[in-house]
């Protein structure tokens, strides 16, 4: 999980990108679905900034460009944050 900042011509422009996904038990970065402790809708809760203007994920939101696989967790905490 990691925040930049970059300036574009007259904006500061937040990015964030987090390593976590919910699909795939075993992986490293797997992270089990919810806002309990250690769950990923809490880290997500935790760590993406309400300023953020780019997100970069391994799995989407919950039914945008998701082929069905998309995380409710995480369309719950982009409703959000925008």
């Amino acid at each position: 999980d990691e925040s930049v900042s970059i300036q574009v011509k007259d904006r500061r422009v937040e990015i964030y990108g987090s390593p976590w996904q919910p699909q795939y038990p075993g992986y490293l970065t797997y992270a089990e679905p919810g806002f309990h402790a250690n769950q990923i809708g809490e880290k997500w809760n935790r760590t993406i900034p309400n300023s953020v203007d780019i997100l970069a994920t391994h799995t989407p939101p919950k039914g945008i460009l998701d082929s069905g696989i998309g995380s409710d967790d995480l369309t719950e905490i982009l409703v959000k944050i925008k």
